[in-house]
């Protein structure tokens, strides 16, 4: 059986290498980093209660002593020595690379109790050497405004970061602003989470205006357990006014306390007509808006996939084409309608939707109300939305 040095880690100021210079989430990946390599045997010196690695990576995650190191060397397995140890990447934080080598396109640093030093030299690396991070995950670290002021530097200079974990952080609503000034700047990001941070309505109202340009991302969760804050009626109208023209955002979630969506529980219905009953002006306007809000999101949602991507493809085709034909084009009017009901077919068939449902789609196209001129994005999903029979064959 082959014998491995041995890696002791103490919580003794007596003897062998102080770890003084080290921050926990960097003895932890290298505690990680000899688990992984196995050319190591690791003992817990002075740790009574400390059975495994994971314990003791635990323990360390909560701790912020100073621990000692001792190593033992194979010839001589009762000396001390201080090993080298090896370089942390900046970018992912792994030990083993260094930064201009690094190829991950992860960055999962939870829980790590990283400082701000720590985050802006992640996000240096990162840009300096242009690594290709589609996912970072940061929740449960005290970022706070400066960090998000960091971070935001990032989103405004990334064209590759996908999803943005930014979970239980302590950014306040300065930090969220930043946040949405940035993704203002940003077409790749399509998913961000903020979940339990420390902002309030002025968080919300700024994210929720730059959805207007931004029509990248998809879902922004915005949900608090420890803030009561209810949402206020401003920003319930700014998110109504931007879902009229956003139809990409399929999930935005936030504290949406005393709101009621009036088409299952109807504000009106509850006062049973009684006179004595005062009915809350504001609280019916927001939850009309909450209301309108649920239906948008619904719409996006429904409309989130090939097949119905496919179909509304297909009746903008068919309604520009009736559109011509009243405004008298000959081109379009010399050939016989069954070719370009063939037309339609096959492009229906090619797309996945059956005959029956590219007939409809067509009939549908011909009516009054989707050949209005002044007809937006939002009005025409409305319409195929109150529709649904051509979502099932």
């Amino acid at each position: 059986m082959t014998s491995h040095p041995a890696i002791t880690i103490h919580n003794s100021i007596l003897n062998g290498q102080l770890l003084t210079s080290f921050k926990p989430w960097q003895i932890i990946s290298y505690l990680l980093y000899f688990e992984h390599q196995g050319q190591h045997t690791l003992r817990h010196g002075g740790f009574s209660k400390i059975v495994s690695l994971k314990s003791l990576l635990t323990f360390l995650s909560h701790r912020k002593e100073e621990f000692l190191a001792f190593g033992c060397e194979i010839k001589n397995l009762g000396s001390v020595y201080r090993f080298k140890l090896p370089n942390i990447c900046g970018i992912c934080h792994k030990v083993g690379h260094i930064p201009s080598e690094c190829v991950t396109s992860e960055v999962i640093l939870s829980r790590r109790m990283l400082e701000l030093e720590d985050i802006e030299f992640m996000v240096n690396s990162i840009l300096e050497h242009k690594i290709l991070i589609r996912k970072i995950v940061l929740r449960f670290n005290d970022l706070g405004g400066k960090g998000a002021k960091i971070i935001a530097r990032l989103i405004s200079r990334s064209d590759t970061i996908v999803e943005l974990v930014l979970e239980s952080t302590k950014i306040d609503d300065e930090g969220i602003e930043l946040i949405a000034d940035a993704l203002g700047e940003n077409r790749s990001i399509e998913r961000i989470i903020l979940n339990n941070n420390e902002f309030g309505s002025r968080g919300l109202t700024s994210m929720a205006k730059i959805l207007k340009n931004n029509k990248t991302l998809r879902i922004v969760e915005l949900s608090s357990r420890g803030n009561p804050e209810e949402a206020t009626q401003e920003f319930l109208q700014i998110f109504n006014d931007v879902l009229i023209t956003n139809t990409s955002i399929t999930s935005f979630t936030f504290n949406a306390r005393g709101l009621q969506n009036l088409s299952h529980n109807s504000i009106s219905d509850n006062h049973n007509h009684n006179d004595n009953t005062i009915v809350d002006t504001t609280l019916l306007i927001k939850s009309k808006l909450f209301t309108n809000i649920t239906r948008y999101l619904e719409q996006n949602r429904m409309f989130d996939s090939i097949l119905s991507s496919a179909a509304i493809e297909l009746m903008n085709k068919s309604r520009i084409f009736f559109l011509n034909i009243q405004g008298c084009d000959l081109s379009v009017r010399r050939i016989p309608f069954e070719i370009w009901a063939q037309m339609f077919r096959c492009f229906g068939e090619h797309s996945g939707l059956t005959t029956k449902q590219v007939d409809m789609i067509v009939k549908f196209s011909a009516t009054r109300v989707t050949l209005s001129s002044t007809i937006t994005k939002r009005d025409f999903l409305e319409c195929v939305y109150f529709n649904k029979k051509f979502w099932v064959d």
